[in-house]
């Protein structure tokens, strides 16, 4: 699950970038993401373990679990601009919230899309 999660926030915080800047990210930018993102990536980890979304029965998904991944990814998007403003490397605001905005949506439906291929089993 994490592999998966890898790859979800980094698509996630790319896809930030390329809707700010409409698929035309500036060279500065990019370098920002490339010098960032292994760091985020650890960051919002760590926030999913905080937040127990690895040991969740989630085949019987609910509210909850949805409240939970939402928890998760705002911490996770607070402590991201935390880094980068400590590092000053911050990003253009608009970063931060769709970034806040695109992970749960992608986890939460890839979850929903796993359970129903392990019930088919």
């Amino acid at each position: 699950m994490a592999i998966i999660d890898i790859g979800v926030i980094n698509i996630s915080l790319y896809l930030s970038f390329a809707l700010r800047f409409d698929n035309k990210i500036p060279q500065e930018y990019y370098t920002l993401f490339k010098e960032t993102h292994v760091i985020v990536t650890v960051i919002a980890l760590c926030s999913f373990i905080f937040f127990n979304l690895y040991n969740r029965i989630w085949k019987y998904a609910s509210v909850n679990e949805l409240i939970a991944i939402v928890l998760a990814t705002s911490f996770n998007s607070l402590t991201a601009l935390g880094y980068t403003f400590m590092i000053g490397k911050t990003y253009p605001r608009s970063i931060y919230i769709l970034f806040w905005l695109l992970p749960p949506e992608h986890i939460y439906t890839l979850l929903a899309v796993a359970y129903h291929i392990c019930r088919r089993k």
